[in-house]
């Protein structure tokens, strides 16, 4: 394990913070992004996995978000750009920028991995920067935004129900974007035992990415639950891995 240093990105609407190696790099960046059902993006969820990253090569850009679309797409494109401007400066590779998101946060982030023009909007301190990465991992997520239209929390994240404000629900669902080839390799990572999101939910996501032709890597984890998967002390080595093999291809 590497010694790791900390600090923090200003000038966002949203916290961020950075987690990297002390010894020298080019490391890849990974900018995580929380989960929380949409009601919450706390940080201090995946602060664990963004440590671990960080001690096993990462330079790690942990992004909170806004809790309404799409201002919380535009502040994950945001911290792909701040990653991929500023991540020299912590020791990292711009050229290597993973994006990796837990429960909602890998809904949240998927759209910067698709292309999605709504990642590119919002008012960003580093907006020369492409707001796409170079490879994504979906960690335990929720994809269509169909089987999340009986969730309250989806109405306070959408402004409405998808009845009242279609184009937003329409914008903020990644089915949207599958008709054309996506900038970012894609990953995904399920414990076989998430009581909270099935991990049939990224079973049928990897389907639809294949009709639509997308490439897509997929691992379920034996036995790992929805915290576990993100846990560095039970099966967050099984991440790492994963954005290992990710970070490999690129």
């Amino acid at each position: 394990m590497l010694e790791i240093t900390e600090a923090t990105a200003p000038e966002t609407r949203t916290a961020i913070e950075i987690f990297h190696p002390v010894a020298s790099g080019p490391w890849p960046i990974l900018v995580l992004v929380p989960g929380g059902g949409w009601s919450s993006a706390d940080l201090a969820s995946t602060r664990p996995l963004a440590r671990f990253a960080a001690r096993s090569g990462y330079v790690v850009v942990h992004t909170s978000y806004a809790l309404q679309a799409p201002a919380a797409f535009e502040d994950v494109g945001c911290a792909v750009r701040i990653a991929r401007s500023r991540g020299a400066t912590w020791g990292g590779d711009p050229d290597r920028v993973l994006l990796a998101g837990h429960s909602a946060g890998a809904h949240v982030s998927v759209l910067a991995a698709l292309g999605a023009d709504v990642a590119a909007g919002g008012d960003c301190p580093d907006g020369d920067s492409a707001p796409t990465p170079d490879g994504w991992l979906g960690i335990a997520g929720v994809y269509d935004m169909r089987l999340t239209a009986f969730f309250p929390a989806m109405y306070d994240f959408f402004g409405g129900s998808p009845q009242e404000v279609p184009d937003r629900w329409r914008e903020g669902d990644p089915l949207t974007y599958l008709d054309r080839p996506p900038p970012a390799s894609l990953s995904l990572i399920h414990g076989s035992a998430d009581p909270v999101a099935f991990p049939g939910l990224s079973r049928i996501f990897a389907g639809q990415l294949a009709e639509a032709g997308i490439e897509v890597a997929i691992t379920f984890v034996d036995d790992a639950d929805h915290s576990d998967i993100i846990d560095p002390n039970r099966d967050g080595a099984a991440v790492i891995e994963a954005l290992d093999d990710l970070a490999a291809s690129l």
